[in-house]
């Protein structure tokens, strides 16, 4: 049984606005159009603002101001707005602090997460939806902003048993300390604020896809290694990077070759590097 604790802090936690969760949702469906994206979003000020200013700003280059959310999805398209949309949010959600884990925030991890997930949906048999695999690495580990004040200084003890063989890995570490962990948390999260069911199953088993149900492996896996070439291309992340295990099933889903790694990696820093000075220009 878990925590009451923790399922307090389920309930209570800070929610993506509306138009956030409803965007996540279209993205669920797989078929929204410029409408729908132009509908939610003109109900959020801030959210229209950011936008904006964003698309307007150096790293994007355009030849002409955007004035409007229709200009802008007209100039770059309903599923590159909704790239920039879950971009904003996962910045202003995600840039925060995880002492339980040693972490400044996910928002690095996660959307290196998102990047490599879309490139990765292509590879996996059978072929996954890019702008819902983007949206899964984005969410995939929102279970630690629900466990990190829980975890509280254990972040060295846990470190030390796994180097020691004591544990398996840090998400048998959660387990051991807290009775869950940041998957399981992650999917009750998903499912109180009601998101798709792909995006509860990544969450839930991004760490050990083929433990999800069959019709969920091939995006279960593509999260996997999205996260893991998330932890291999980024150095500033919490005390748990790379001390979980790759699951050896994942060629069942995805032959990947050194070239394609490769080239994922570099193509994931590259597009960072741009998303970070878009993101500093309009001071997010």
């Amino acid at each position: 049984m878990i925590n009451p604790e923790i399922l307090q802090k389920i309930k209570l936690a800070p929610r993506f606005s509306e138009a956030a969760l409803k965007l996540i949702r279209l993205v669920g469906s797989g078929d929204y159009s410029a409408k729908d994206i132009i509908a939610t979003v003109k109900y959020d000020p801030r959210l229209t603002a950011l936008l904006l200013k964003l698309v307007n700003s150096a790293g994007f280059g355009l030849s002409r101001q955007i004035d409007s959310i229709h200009t802008a999805v007209v100039m770059l398209g309903a599923r590159r707005i909704m790239a920039i949309v879950l971009e904003i949010y996962a910045k202003m959600y995600l840039d925060q602090p995880l002492a339980g884990y040693e972490s400044s925030g996910l928002w690095q991890h996660s959307l290196r997460t998102a990047l490599a997930a879309g490139q990765l949906a292509a590879l996996v048999t059978p072929p996954q939806n890019r702008e819902g695999a983007f949206t899964a690495g984005i969410l995939h580990d929102l279970g630690k902003l629900i466990l990190s004040d829980s975890l509280g200084d254990t972040s060295h003890h846990f470190v030390h048993a796994i180097d020691k063989k004591r544990l398996p890995d840090y998400l048998a570490a959660e387990q051991e300390e807290l009775g869950t962990d940041h998957g399981e948390v992650g999917e009750m999260l998903a499912r109180f604020w009601q998101l798709p069911e792909f995006l509860c199953q990544t969450m839930a088993y991004h760490h050990h896809p083929g433990q999800a149900p069959e019709e969920y492996r091939p995006i279960c896996y593509a999260i996997h290694l999205a996260d893991i070439i998330a932890m291999l291309s980024y150095s500033d992340q919490g005390a748990d990077a790379l001390l979980y295990h790759l699951d050896p099933d994942y060629t069942a889903y995805l032959t990947l070759s050194v070239e394609q790694l490769s080239r994922i990696i570099f193509e994931v820093d590259r597009e960072m590097v741009v998303i970070r000075s878009s993101m500093n220009d309009v001071g997010l």
